[in-house]
């Protein structure tokens, strides 16, 4: 009797275990569940804020593989809680330039921007709220946060500064193969800062980019402003040739006669200029932007 009750009670003992570790498994897959969705809804309405926000030039976006993140279930169904630490620049201790004019209501106002060679950084920690209901992610203060906030669900630890800065990729012979603006915004940024003729640094204030109006005899004229009409086009404007891996810079010498200054460079040595710093690649991938190729009639 008594090895019987014995064996009862060793299997009842059994089964409860086995219950609560499926009952821990259950909940274990639930609060996954839940960490997931509030993950996906903070990251994909701070990828929104990202994409209009200027310090996209500098950082990437923020995500799981560059930030802590602690995730606080709230007192309200559907309410949780995010404790953030994220890596920014630091404003106070980073030069700033003031060299881009963009037109707002036809006039010239220039944005502040960094020297990405000398950007210092800091951790900033923030507190928000996400609503999986709505969808909503709120910054909220300290005071409402701490009062708010219930139980943690989760928490990661991943900041890194190396991850979240913005390395532009290098440019190479293979980009500039398939990529005719990323080769041509190559070209004239060689052009405006190292080509010595003093017509080939005129073109570099342009706020409203070039137009890249390719010849037939191999002459690729670059007009100022990427719009420019025909019965704009009055005197014959700089103009460069490629040829196999070489580029040869032109500038028509006013009153002279029809007289031509060239400068032959390889097409390394460009290549080798606008990959020495992070700074002139992101110069270069911006100008890209700002160029139009226009084939001649």
């Amino acid at each position: 009797m008594k090895k019987k009750t014995l064996i009862t009670t060793v299997a009842t003992v059994f089964l409860v275990i086995i219950i609560f570790c499926i009952a821990l498994i259950f909940l274990d897959k639930k609060r996954n569940e839940t960490v997931q969705k509030v993950q996906n809804v903070f990251f994909k309405e701070q990828t929104s804020d990202y994409k209009n926000s200027p310090i996209s030039r500098y950082l990437k976006p923020i995500s799981k593989d560059n930030i802590d993140m602690d995730i606080y279930a709230g007192k309200h169904k559907n309410e949780y809680y995010i404790h953030t630490k994220e890596p920014g620049i630091d404003s106070k201790n980073t030069p700033i330039e003031v060299t881009e004019a963009k037109p707002l209501l036809g006039k010239p106002v220039y944005t502040p921007t960094f020297d990405i060679n000398k950007i210092k950084y800091q951790p900033y920690y923030n507190d928000y709220q996400v609503n999986l209901r709505t969808h909503e992610v709120t910054l909220v203060n300290k005071s409402d946060f701490n009062r708010d906030k219930r139980y943690k669900l989760w928490r990661s630890k991943h900041y890194s500064v190396k991850k979240i800065v913005q390395n532009t990729k290098p440019i190479s012979k293979v980009s500039i193969t398939h990529d005719k603006k990323l080769l041509y915004a190559a070209i004239l940024n060689y052009g405006f800062n190292k080509v010595d003729i003093q017509r080939w640094k005129e073109p570099s204030t342009s706020q409203n980019g070039w137009q890249i109006e390719q010849m037939h005899n191999g002459k690729n004229y670059v007009w100022e402003n990427k719009a420019v009409q025909n019965n704009d086009k009055k005197l014959e404007p700089n103009y460069f040739v490629v040829n196999n891996d070489s580029v040869t810079y032109h500038s028509f010498i006013v009153h002279s006669g029809g007289k031509t200054l060239s400068q032959h460079e390889k097409l390394d040595t460009i290549l080798n200029y606008v990959n020495a710093n992070q700074k002139s690649l992101k110069t270069v991938y911006d100008m890209k932007d700002k160029i139009m190729i226009k084939q001649s009639n």
